[in-house]
């Protein structure tokens, strides 16, 4: 049983305040710590192997579920990456597969190179840049171009993520806070929360039907979705799924890519000899050409800062389940109606997983590099509600990257401080500056 119990919220006030101390203390209490979520009871399962046995082995007596879903689901409803129920999960996901397979991706990759080299032609050098700013405009026009076709959804995604962080904020709070009555007070934050929550529902109704009734034919991801039919039954999705999904797609797609991409550019900022050999294998391999979807298999150097980025800064720090029935689990007895919590951040900062895990090292990742354990990285997730976008997001990642450190040199300030990192429903870097310095080697060429 975990300590440092308060009346009423139980563990759930260090969760909140200090989620990532709470986290490493419940996993030096053993493999499974028991805890106070308010009046819930909730196990922390920290080792790697019955992580994966929750999640993948006995995934059907652990199905999606606990206040971390329970509150996601005001925005993402029914969606792939919210819905409790498998059967429909299960469903959509083979609906939706074809619109990650490997013969789109050229056409991606080449909406997210136009997607950078837009956004960053008019820095000049020694411009300083609001980096967390420019990750989250990158992402979210990234999703505009492959989502609604570039111009047609250009004002609902920018509207969008200006809602965005209030409400995320408030999932957060819900998720870690279990005091449903604190959050109907008529606080500012709480009136933004219903208040944004129900505009991001509105405008992508409003997006949905224009594009519905345009004249246009789009070959984007939305048209696919609206088009997409069941092999069993032969409908197509109702307008209520296409909703939930498109408001999956873009709150999963722009926050965690935003936020691993911020990381990585943080770290090779400060990091002058990893940006250098970052750029020598851009240098090697591209010679100056804007990547293509098959070049970035011969990029393992960076392959391996975005790995290690994910390791260290999973933006997905926090996943939950449900015990609907009394299940056994590596020797314990979970109780009916109990919650389980795994954590990805805890997994990744275990040093018997990952020797000296708080150092920055991209060999872990490098061709001939011991592959982790079952449960040991798991950045997306695992088993069958895998995130189904994760190639495109390491993909989006990639590109942008390259893109970026081909002609930029990102440093910090002179005398400048670098912001402390910031929890809430995701890991993010929080704001944070870099100024901009060109590379010798001069632009990519397409």
């Amino acid at each position: 049983m975990s300590p440092w119990r308060l009346p009423l919220v139980g563990n759930a006030w260090h969760l909140l305040v200090h989620p990532l101390t709470f986290l490493r203390q419940q996993r030096e209490l053993g493999d499974i710590v028991e805890f106070r979520h308010g009046n819930r009871r909730v196990y922390f399962v920290n080792d790697p192997v019955l992580a994966h046995e929750v999640l993948t082995g006995q995934r059907a007596n652990f199905p999606k579920g606990g206040p971390v879903i329970n509150a996601a689901r005001a925005l993402g409803r029914n969606g792939l990456s919210t819905t409790t129920d498998e059967s429909l999960h299960h469903r959509q996901r083979r609906l939706m597969q074809p619109l990650f397979h490997h013969s789109r991706f050229p056409a991606y990759i080449a909406a997210m190179r136009e997607t950078v080299e837009e956004i960053t032609s008019s820095w000049r050098e020694g411009e300083k840049v609001r980096i967390d700013s420019v990750a989250y405009q990158i992402s979210s026009a990234v999703l505009s171009r492959c989502l609604f076709s570039g111009k047609l959804g250009s004002n609902a995604t920018r509207d969008f993520m200006t809602l965005y962080p209030s409400v995320v904020g408030g999932i957060g709070r819900r998720a870690t806070l279990p005091m449903p009555w604190l959050h109907r007070l008529p606080t500012a934050a709480n009136r933004r929360y219903t208040r944004d929550l129900a505009t991001i529902h509105r405008v992508t109704d409003q997006l949905i039907a224009d594009h519905a009734a345009g004249d246009e034919t789009y070959d984007d991801i939305l048209s696919a979705l609206l088009e997409a039919r069941d092999d069993d039954t032969g409908k197509t999705m109702s307008e209520s799924q296409v909703h939930d999904e498109v408001v999956t797609l873009i709150s999963a797609a722009s926050e965690t890519t935003a936020q691993t991409l911020s990381w990585a550019l943080r770290v090779l900022a400060k990091d002058t000899e990893l940006d250098r050999r970052v750029a020598a294998e851009l240098q090697g391999v591209l010679a100056n050409r804007a990547p293509r979807h098959q070049d970035l298999q011969e990029l393992p150097l960076l392959s391996a800062v975005v790995s290690e980025t994910l390791r260290l800064y999973p933006p997905l720090w926090l996943v939950s389940r449900y015990v609907p029935n009394e299940t056994e689990l590596g020797g314990v007895l979970l109780r009916a109606g109990s919650e389980v919590y795994i954590s990805a951040f805890a997994n990744h900062h275990d040093a018997e997983l990952f020797p000296s895990p708080e150092v920055f090292d991209v060999t872990r990742w490098l061709p001939g590099a011991p592959t982790p354990g079952r449960g040991a990285y798991i950045p997306f997730g695992m088993g069958t509600r895998k995130c189904i976008g994760n190639e495109f997001a390491l993909a989006e990642l990639m590109t942008t990257l390259a893109i970026f450190l081909q002609r930029w040199r990102l440093s910090p300030q002179h005398g400048g401080r670098l912001s402390k990192p910031k929890v809430a429903f995701t890991y993010g870097t929080g704001p944070f500056t870099l100024v901009a310095s060109q590379r010798r080697s001069g632009p990519p060429e397409h």
